[in-house]
Parts: structure tokens; C-alpha cells; sequence
């Protein structure tokens, strides 16, 4: 359907935190066929009112005015700006979703109902890249702050002459039953060898020009670099801050006031519980117990699913809890009856586990549930020893017994701190990848006699910085920019309000600097401005210290 300004002023309130979607002409086709199998995105900075602008900004493009255009969505961050569930850094997560911000669908279509900008059974590349340039410009033009975020591993990226960046990435839908999701999922853009609907489709200085695009070199790649080390290198040290508290309190053996904390010790102690019971004819007490510990999974449920699992069907504490209910709802509990009815449902290591330990004075009821809790026992021990072999393969400096009581303590923050380091070590490669580029990308020589003159007596990058744009803007003095010929500058206002947050503490580092000097929409990407951004950024990017690249043989491989 079409995109509106009056769409946009009745739903977007409403969401929050959340992706705004408009449909499509393959979601409204009739033929069934559409397959959302690729998406192209669009990175932008993910604060509300650059979400809100960038929404506002597509609403007037003539392809979305179209009742034939495709689906997308936009993010919409609440109105706090909370990203927690956008960073996975933040909480742990499978995914990293910076620098998706706005998704495009470009869905497979088979049968004859196709669009008429389809050629074959995807987009036409014609009109794709048409569709991103006319993106790019209104984007541009309103002033949305564009490619904050270098691609992340698993994205192939939209190429541009000369090495420039463009906000663009790609990829195909990824299978997401399997262990920790898509977390591993990072070396292949399209691991289902689809065929690529983008394949050769790049973007020319000419398109630039033609479409009126600013170009985005070498200073965007270092502002990208600058926020992308220093998250990088805060978010390292939080993580292993984390896991380092959690070993202490493992071996401590404290409570922790956290409810899935609470809800998985109550899980354990009711598994243990029918584990440790004496159950030689004890038929009545023990369906006591098993039903116990059902009602108290079914109730925890969520709350004890571990972050490894949380895309797998059949999760380690409720996989066999349809067959434990069953057994507990059973009137006739006789050995004919459970082999008639349930046994052949058991999993085979069970059914061996039965028949080996028939004979004993134990009845076939008791010992059913004895081998499925065992089964659900060794799963939990299986679990953690492919939890502990993930965790050293991240070269962290503990050892193996520490991990292992770190898990049975508080499994679920230790797979949550194991996906923080592995999206850490994704965001180390994805800055070496971009440290290349930018070492490669033209830039201007820094050799400008009166910039270094006015930061010759001055020591520090930040007040070097300050001096630079406080001359910018003559002392906020308009009679000073008549006087020096400068009465016409762009963005004073925007600043001049950057000097007065350095005088004030507000912007205290390189980082933060960076990220104010991003957010201001160049008029002139060739002017004293962006002259003087080159002057501070460039040099300031080239002095960081970058994490070294592992030897072939110690790049991180998960298990």
C-alpha cells in the first residue's frame, strides 16, 4: 500500500520500540507465492527522531506513493531511546541489529502474479538501484544521519567507486533453528545460495552526481571507526567485568536477587528432588513429585530457557515435559498400558536405559520417570560442557573448572556474557575490515598552515578540536564573520552549541565529539566545515590503537 504523511501521524505514536511496516504488492498478491527471502538495509542512527525523519523523508518518494513498490519497515526506537534490545552487547542476544535500521524486502515471486518492476522472480537490479539512490537522496536531503554503522559480519555491502561507503547492506533470510540462533551465522551473506537479486548492482560517482548525492568517504569511515572502538573496547571490558563476577559469585555460592536466578535454582532443586527419591513403591509420592516439578516448568518456562536454545524447538526442560504429563495423567500405570500407550514416544536412549534396568524392585512407571529425568539430567550435563567449550575457545583467561561451576551456578547469564564476547569479537573484525578501507580511501593531504596555526600552542585533540570550530564560528560573533568575509557559514548555530558542550564537560572525549560532529547534516561536504571535520577526525582515527588481527590459527571458530 501506499506510504503517508496522515499513515505516519496515526501509527507511529503508537509504536514504540518497534519496527513501523508498510506492506507491499507481493504481501497483498494473490498467487501465494511471495518468499521474503532477501532484505536490503539502510543504516541510519537509530534515535527516534532520526527514525521519525527517515520515515517522513520515504514517505514522499514516488516509488512508495506507488500501490507497486515493496515491503519495509522501519525501527522506530521508544521515546527514551532504549536499545537494549538492539545491541546485543547490551543483554546478549543471537543478533546485531545496528545498522538495519530501515529494511527493504526483495521477495522471491514464482508464479505469473508478479509486480511490474519484477524481471525474472525477484526486483529488477534496474529498478533496486534506482530505488536505493532515490532512498539515499530524500534521506539525505532530510537531513537523516546516514552510515553510522560499519555492515556487521554476515551483511555484504553495496559497493561504491573508489572504495566510498554507502549505507547500504544485504543478505538472504538465515536458518534460525540452530544453536544460539544466528549468532554463528556470520561468514556467508547467503548461506542457502539463493540467487542473489543484487549480484553485480553498484553504485557510480556518476550516479552520485546525477541523483545530487554527497559522496561519503574517508571522514564518515573515521567517525565510524571511532564509535565502533570505543563500544568496542567499553562493551570487551563490561562483558569480562561481568564474567569475572559471576565466577566469584559461583564460587561463593551467593543468592542473587534476579528472578530467573530464583526460578532456575526452584527447577534444579524439584529436578533433583525426584532424582535423590527412594522410589520402590512409591507410586503416589512420586506422581506427587513429578507433577511438582511439571507445573513448576510450565509456570518458569520462559524465565529458565537458556539463550543457546531459544530458537530450538524443543527446549532442555520442556522437551519430554508432554511425556511426563502424560505418564502423570495416567490412570492404569501398569507396565502393558505404558508400553501400549507412551513408550514407543520415549527417546531411544531411554527406551535402552528401561530395558537394560528391568528386573530390579523398582515398577515400570518408577522407572520411566528415573530414565527421563536422568535423560533431562544429562542433557543439562551435556549442555554444559558444550557451554564451557564454547566459552574457552574465546581465549578467555580462565580455566575449564571454573567455568563449569560458573554454568551450573547461573547458566543463563553465562551463555548471555558468552553472547556479548562473541558479538564483541564479530564487532573487533568488522573494525580491522573497516581500518583497511580507511586506510585505502583518498584523503585530502592535512597539511593546512592556518588550521595548524591556530592548534600549535595548544595541547590535547579536544581542545584542539574546540579551537578549530570556536574560529569556525568566529567566538559565535557575527561581526567577526562580516569582518573576516564568513558572514554566510552553515550550521553556527549547531556549533556553536558543540564549543559551549566542550567548555562545559558536556562532550569530554574524542568519541563524543565524533559522534555531535555526525550528527550534522553537511550543506556543503567541500566546505570549511567539512574541511576542519577532516582536519580533526582524520588524524585523530589514524592515532587510535586497533585490536590486532589473530593468526589463522587463532581466529575465534565456535564449536
Amino acid at each position: 500500500m501506499p506510504i503517508t504523511r496522515q499513515l505516519i501521524a496515526a501509527q507511529a505514536p503508537k509504536t514504540q520500540g518497534d519496527w513501523f511496516s508498510v506492506s507491499g504488492t507481493v504481501a497483498d498478491a494473490d498467487d501465494g507465492q511471495g518468499m521474503p527471502t532477501w532484505q536490503f538495509r539502510i543504516s541510519i542512527l537509530p534515535t527516534r527522531e532520526n527514525a521519525l525523519k527517515a520515515l517522513n523523508a520515504l514517505a514522499t518518494l514516488e516509488q512508495f506513493q506507488s500501490t507497486q513498490h515493496p515491503e519495509f519497515k522501519v525501527f522506530l526506537p521508544d521515546d527514551n531511546n532504549d536499545l537494549s534490545s538492539w545491541d546485543p552487547t547490551f543483554r546478549g542476544g543471537d543478533r546485531d541489529q545496528r545498522g538495519k535500521e530501515i529494511c527493504v524486502y526483495m521477495e522471491q515471486v514464482l508464479g505469473r502474479n508478479k509486480p511490474e518492476y519484477y524481471e525474472g522472480n525477484y526486483p529488477s537490479p534496474d529498478y533496486l538501484k534506482s530505488l536505493m539512490l532515490s532512498m539515499w537522496k530524500g534521506l539525505q536531503d532530510a537531513g537523516v544521519e546516514l552510515a553510522y554503522s560499519i555492515p556487521s559480519e554476515g551483511e555484504k555491502e553495496v559497493l561504491c567507486d573508489s572504495g566510498l561507503i554507502t549505507p547500504f547492506c544485504y543478505s538472504s533470510f538465515k536458518p534460525y533453528q540452530q544453536r544460539h540462533g544466528i549468532l554463528h551465522q556470520v561468514e556467508n551473506y547467503n548461506p542457502k545460495e539463493y540467487q542473489d537479486p543484487l549480484e553485480g548492482v553498484s553504485i557510480s560517482l556518476e550516479d552520485l552526481q546525477e541523483y545530487n548525492i554527497h559522496p561519503i568517504g574517508a571522514v564518515k569511515s573515521a567517525q565510524r571507526l571511532i564509535y565502533h572502538l570505543n563500544h568496542y573496547q567499553l562493551k570487551k571490558l563490561e562483558a569480562e567485568q561481568e564474567l569475572q563476577a559471576l565466577l566469584q559469585s559461583a564460587e561463593k555460592e551467593e543468592d542473587i536477587s534476579d528472578t530467573q536466578f530464583t526460578d532456575y535454582g526452584e527447577v534444579i532443586t524439584a529436578l533433583d528432588n525426584v532424582l535423590e527419591m527412594p522410589i520402590e513403591g512409591e507410586e503416589e509420592a512420586l506422581t506427587e513429585r513429578l507433577r511438582e516439578y511439571i507445573n513448576l516448568v510450565k509456570a518458569k518456562e520462559v524465565s529458565i530457557a537458556l539463550p543457546s536454545q531459544s530458537t530450538l524447538p524443543g527446549k532442555l526442560f520442556s522437551k519430554d515435559l508432554r511425556l511426563l504429563q502424560a505418564l502423570a495423567d495416567l490412570e492404569d500405570k501398569s507396565e502393558k498400558n505404558i508400553r501400549a500407550r507412551l513408550f514407543s514416544a520415549f527417546p531411544q536412549e531411554v527406551q535402552h536405559a528401561i530395558v537394560s534396568a528391568e528386573g530390579g524392585r523398582e515398577t515400570f512407571y518408577a522407572l520411566c520417570i528415573k530414565h527421563l529425568f536422568q535423560n533431562i539430567s544429562q542433557s543439562l550435563e551435556n549442555e554444559k560442557k558444550l557451554s564451557v567449550d564454547e566459552m574457552m575457545k574465546l581465549n578467555i583467561d580462565i580455566d575449564r573448572k571454573s567455568c563449569e561451576k560458573a554454568f551450573t551456578y547461573y547458566p543463563q547469564k553465562f551463555q548471555q556474557i558468552y553472547q556479548k564476547l562473541v558479538h564483541c569479537e564479530h564487532e573487533k573484525q568488522m573494525i580491522l575490515k573497516e581500518h583497511e578501507r580507511f586506510d585505502l580511501l583518498p584523503k585530502p593531504p592535512n597539511n593546512s598552515p592556518y588550521y595548524s596555526e591556530i592548534t600549535s600552542k595548544i595541547e590535547g585533540t579536544l581542545a584542539q578540536a574546540r579551537a578549530i570550530l570556536n574560529d569556525y564560528t568566529r567566538d559565535n560573533s557575527w561581526l567577526s564573520r562580516v569582518a573576516h568575509g564568513n558572514w554566510n557559514r552553515h550550521h553556527l548555530e549547531e556549533v556553536n552549541e558543540i564549543v559551549k558542550a566542550i567548555d562545559n564537560r558536556t562532550i569530554s572525549s574524542m568519541e563524543e565529539l565524533s559522534t555531535h560532529l555526525a550528527a550534522i547534516p553537511l550543506a556543503n561536504p567541500k566546505g570549511s566545515l567539512a574541511r576542519r571535520m577532516e582536519f580533526i577526525l582524520l588524524p585523530y582515527a589514524q592515532s587510535l590503537q586497533y585490536p590486532e588481527s589473530k593468526k589463522d590459527d587463532e581466529v575465534f571458530h565456535p564449536v
